[in-house]
């Protein structure tokens, strides 16, 4: 289970096309075309309650992930968990270790 909604990946590739999103030492591609983060949660995890274009209302959890590279530099990951998927992030603090796998 990925914790972004199906719906959002064209958002993330516009995003990588533009040059705002870039791939990081610390964030691994696994074989079957997941990412693999590792690292601990940074600060509090803030919800948001959205309306998409058809006026229905949905569940966005935004989160930060930290981890390091081989050097010792420190890589910060924005994560975002949409609708239901958010509610795996209830129980996270700060300083918990998470390893995500997300498309």
């Amino acid at each position: 289970m990925s914790l972004f909604n199906d719906k959002f990946d064209y958002l993330i590739d516009e995003h990588r096309e533009d040059g705002q999103i870039k791939e990081s030492a610390t964030i691994k591609k696994e074989d079957n075309d997941l990412v693999n983060i590792v690292g601990n949660v940074v600060g509090e995890g803030e919800k948001i309650e959205r309306e998409n274009k058809n006026g229905e209302a949905f569940k966005v959890v935004n989160f930060s992930d930290v981890s390091k590279d081989e050097e010792g530099n420190k890589t910060y990951t924005n994560c975002l968990a949409y609708g239901d998927k958010g509610d795996i992030t209830k129980e996270l603090k700060q300083g918990d270790f998470v390893k995500l796998l997300v498309r």
